[in-house]
């Protein structure tokens, strides 16, 4: 098999079907690329879970798919799932994803752990909430704490 299609225009397309939320097209044009022989990359495979913002059940299955490819995933990968968590009110299968990073050793970051706390909130489950928040505060106290500024907390 060919290594992944470095076209613009490849991934222009993947990105435009994953912004209009739609997940089975995404995957059958990828499809089309493993058909005719080529690779995709992660970039390319990451556009399936940003197009299943609501669909938190598609968005880990695709992960595992990705998983089964043997194609490492990425923090981007990560992130777009946990948005679906957070959107279709799953607080505990965030809270697995995030949990997993690091054994997969993927680095978690603000984004990732503002999903999780969201998916949280959302879900009335704020304790929860909290308790991410403080460990996020406890691991990185000046960004939490310029993030909860931006926001006009505390004003």
């Amino acid at each position: 098999m060919v290594g992944p299609p470095r076209s613009c225009d490849t991934v222009s397309v993947l990105n435009q079907l994953a912004q209009r939320r739609r997940p089975d097209e995404v995957a059958s044009a990828i499809r089309a690329l493993e058909a005719k022989g080529l690779q995709p990359a992660i970039y390319h495979l990451n556009a399936v879970l940003n197009a299943c913002k609501r669909r938190w059940q598609q968005a880990v299955k695709h992960m595992e798919a990705i998983r089964q490819q043997a194609v490492d995933l990425n923090k981007f990968s990560y992130t777009a799932a946990l948005s679906a968590c957070e959107k279709g009110y799953q607080w505990r299968m965030a809270e697995e994803l995030l949990l997993e990073m690091p054994r997969r050793k993927v680095s978690c970051d603000m984004i990732c752990c503002n999903a999780l706390m969201s998916a949280c909130a959302s879900s009335g489950e704020w304790k929860e909430a909290l308790h991410w928040l403080c460990t996020m505060l406890h691991r990185d106290p000046i960004s939490y704490t310029d993030s909860i500024a931006s926001r006009g907390f505390g004003e």
